[in-house]
């Protein structure tokens, strides 16, 4: 089983925390590519789904994903990927007010805004709308969002 990591990471010397996510198991294929092994199991631990997470990593990255065989062109460290995995927790992830991760994304079509909804405190998170990430959840639409 792999190591069980914070899924807030300024809540990591809190041992009772009881969001955890599992570290990245990553392999390198002669393709070129790193493949995450427990990407189904991450993006469970996350609340989020592969689409999202793996177009977070094209955009930090700067190279090309696919979702289907977990896999980011290059060759990216574990630290690497860790960080981006943090990253977009922090952004897409953990409710501003309270910090926890129940958080729904959500779309205010009126005025083209996403937002996290938070299922703990019931507060809102607004993204910024020139974010790369919200502009393909905008693109998605609301149907889309059940798989995010």
């Amino acid at each position: 089983m792999s190591n069980q990591l914070p899924l807030n990471p300024a809540r990591s010397d809190d041992p009772h925390y009881r969001y955890k996510r599992p570290s990245v198991t990553i392999r390198y294929s002669n393709s070129n590519h790193t493949h995450i092994s427990n990407a189904d199991a991450l993006c469970k631990a996350i609340f989020r789904g592969k689409k999202i997470l793996f177009h977070f990593f094209s955009l930090n990255f700067a190279t090309q994903v696919n979702t289907k065989k977990d896999w980011i062109k290059g060759f990216q460290s574990s630290q690497l990927v860790e960080s981006a995995i943090d990253q977009f927790v922090i952004s897409y992830v953990l409710c501003s007010a309270c910090g926890n991760p129940e958080t729904e994304i959500k779309i205010k079509s009126s005025k083209n805004v996403v937002y996290l909804k938070c299922k703990a405190c019931g507060s809102r998170t607004y993204l910024s709308n020139t974010d790369k990430i919200c502009e393909k959840i905008l693109k998605m639409g609301k149907k889309a969002l059940k798989n995010l």
